[in-house]
This record gives structure tokens, C-alpha cells and sequence, in this order.
């Protein structure tokens, strides 16, 4: 599922935004 995956992207891509800060 590209959709599942894309959400899981989002996470992590969140999760380095939340370290980033």
C-alpha cells in the first residue's frame, strides 16, 4: 500500500522536524 507507506514517511519526516527543533 504506497498510501500506508507515505503515511509512515510523513511520520518519520515529522519526527526529524520535532528533533530538528
Amino acid at each position: 500500500c504506497p498510501l500506508a507507506f507515505g503515511e509512515v514517511g510523513v511520520k518519520e519526516r515529522v519526527k526529524s522536524v520535532m528533533n530538528y527543533k
